[in-house]
Order: C-alpha cells, then sequence, then structure tokens
C-alpha cells in the first residue's frame, strides 16, 4: 500500500530534480534510484511513469507542489500498481515520452 501515498513524491522529486539539473539528469538520478529500490514490477512501472510526468512538468519557476497534485487529480498521474516496466539499462540514453 506504500504506493497510495508515493505516487505525488515521484512527481515532485522528479519535478524538482529537472528544475535544478535538467530533465537529462533527472532521468539519470530517478532512473538509478528505481534501479537500487526493490518494488515489485508493477509497482516499478508505475513510479517509472510518474517519474516522468514529474520531469515534463519540472519547468523553471513552477511550483513543486501543485502542479503534482493536479496531475492526480485530473487522472495524468498513475494512482495505483500496474503495467510492465522498462528495461533501464545502466547507462542508457535519456529518454522522456509523450506519457
Amino acid at each position: 500500500m506504500r504506493w497510495r501515498a508515493q505516487f505525488g513524491n515521484s512527481c515532485k522529486i522528479e519535478l524538482r530534480l529537472a528544475q535544478e539539473l535538467g530533465q537529462d539528469q533527472a532521468k539519470a538520478v530517478g532512473d538509478t534510484h528505481e534501479r537500487c529500490v526493490p518494488t515489485p514490477p508493477d509497482e516499478r512501472a508505475m513510479d517509472l511513469y510518474n517519474n516522468n510526468i514529474g520531469r515534463r512538468l519540472g519547468t523553471a519557476g513552477a511550483d513543486c507542489n501543485a502542479p503534482c497534485f493536479a496531475a492526480g487529480q485530473d487522472g495524468t498521474l498513475q494512482t495505483s500498481p500496474g503495467g510492465i516496466p522498462p528495461s533501464i539499462p545502466y547507462g542508457s540514453r535519456p529518454y522522456v515520452s509523450g506519457h
């Protein structure tokens, strides 16, 4: 049940990392974290998806809470586990998808 509180945190952390480091470096940090934290595959898929949304919302000057809260409310963020996580090979090129 960790994910009930986690989906917004993934978004907010990646949003802030993208503001500070840029999307490519934020992805590298986020992917490293996901590789190092043992989670079931469906939760990892959710985390990677929400990390991506957070990076996309991480424009300069954006509030760290409001965009992710809105994304959770409007259904943009995944709020329960599901899916199969993509492979995150070490040294992979950054990728930010449309969703």
